[in-house]
């Protein structure tokens, strides 16, 4: 091949003319060629992620779903305990409900079952304006359900808060005449009482003194 500028002769690996200096017209277009013949001269392109990086992302996603479970469960735990604390049982319980291990309340864990199942006939109770049956009904199932749960209330540290309620409901009854011992223990004679989970562990002596012990929140009855 020639120079285009002075017709010398060029060498076969120049890029310039060793005689005028003019740039080979041909430089770019053998550079090419000789790219896609040589293949280390061609840039690569982006590597796929190999297995142990693809297993090394895996485990960081991994890490960090399981670090916000268990910051979405410790959360759940503080509120459930903190509306346990506000009295509002039913909240807590519902929240409850979320909690995958519900042995992280501690003690709140059977705080808020007793409380909740006692304070649903309560609550119902305590709505009723009239004296009519509807609320005497009411006011057995509360203490059914104090009976059935005091156990668990003694365990837990809730005791208190069920004999409040039931003393409201065994003043309210006695004024009206009712034998809180013998009506108590003739339900519990027929098996009306909704014992849970009492019915699985007392027998019908321990059932009987804790129903005495209602019994005597009557007044005058000591």
């Amino acid at each position: 091949m020639y120079c285009k500028n002075c017709g010398q002769e060029l060498a076969e690996d120049g890029m310039f003319c060793s005689h005028c200096g003019t740039k080979r017209e041909d430089v770019s277009e053998n550079l090419f060629e000789e790219s896609k013949d040589d293949p280390s001269a061609i840039i690569p392109k982006s590597k796929k992620f190999t297995m142990k990086q693809q297993i090394g992302a895996m485990i960081i996603v991994l890490a960090i779903a399981i670090f916000a479970l268990i910051g979405w469960q410790n959360s759940l735990v503080n509120k459930a305990k903190s509306l346990y604390d506000k009295n509002d049982y039913e909240a807590a319980y519902n929240t409850k409900k979320y909690i995958m291990n519900a042995a992280s309340l501690g003690d709140y864990k059977d705080k808020i079952d007793v409380m909740y199942n006692v304070t649903l006939e309560y609550d119902r109770w305590i709505h009723i304006d009239s004296d009519d049956r509807l609320r005497q009904v009411f006011a057995w199932f509360t203490l059914q359900k104090c009976i059935g749960y005091t156990q668990v209330a003694q365990e837990s540290g809730c005791i208190d808060k069920v004999v409040y309620m039931a003393s409201d409901v065994v003043v309210w009854l006695d004024e009206r005449g009712n034998n809180i011992q013998y009506s108590l223990k003739e339900q519990y004679k027929k098996s009306s009482f909704d014992f849970i989970p009492l019915s699985d562990t007392a027998t019908d002596e321990e059932v009987e003194d804790i129903i005495d012990v209602y019994a005597n929140l009557a007044p005058g009855s000591n």
